[in-house]
């Protein structure tokens, strides 16, 4: 089944982009309540702004030069029978030239919200990890770790993020499950804090295939 659709006021953004020959995606969900809801255009603004910034802070910290951004879908719910989507092409490109980890090696972003419950906590995997970002293996040295969530509670720290009359007001996490059982309205719980995991993550990536 579908899951429930986005509450009103709302924003969906996912974040694509390329590693080498490989594809990955992000969702990240804000709180986009709008001083004027006639005018979604600048609600969606104000969410993609939000994604943007994230990653042109988090570029600069050991993102591999073969790692970019190429579009923002930005899906906004203006109320209970009005949803509005935008895909917005935007290159952001890591500057890191040293030799990068394989494609399902990823950064991991854990959020911290208010949500009680157990299990299912949000998080961002991210690829583009690079060897001098390595303390070993599996392991990111402290000076990367410490440059990384710099950066993370530096953007939260920033909300919000403001476009005309529409406002990315904070990050949330979006609940559409509990105990098991899809929710009828999603929940949104707003994100307080974020840190990039000691250890690395692995994920799965879909190749892009060449076509002659």
């Amino acid at each position: 089944m579908p899951k429930a659709p986005i509450p009103v006021g709302y924003s969906k953004v996912v974040v694509q982009g390329t590693y080498g020959g490989t594809s990955w995606a992000n969702v990240l969900y804000f709180d986009t309540h709008t001083s004027d809801p006639g005018f979604p255009n600048d609600a969606m603004a104000a969410a993609k702004l939000a994604a943007r910034t994230l990653y042109a802070d988090l570029a600069p910290h050991n993102m591999s030069d073969q790692w970019t951004t190429t579009t923002f879908k930005v899906t906004y719910r203006a109320d209970s029978s009005s949803t509005y989507t935008v895909t917005l092409a935007d290159a952001i490109a890591g500057a890191d030239a040293d030799t990068g980890e394989d494609a399902q090696v990823c950064y991991l972003i854990n959020w911290v919200s208010g949500d009680a419950r157990r299990g299912g906590k949000p998080r961002t995997y991210i690829p583009g990890v690079e060897n001098s970002a390595m303390l070993d293996r599996a392991r990111l040295n402290t000076t990367f770790q410490g440059n990384y969530n710099t950066a993370i509670n530096s953007w939260l720290a920033a909300f919000p993020f403001t476009s005309s009359s529409g406002h990315a007001t904070a990050l949330v996490e979006m609940s559409f499950v509990n105990a098991k059982a899809d929710r009828v309205t999603p929940v949104a719980i707003p994100i307080v804090s974020g840190h990039v995991n000691p250890v690395v993550a692995t994920q799965r990536r879909r190749v892009d295939r060449e076509r002659s």
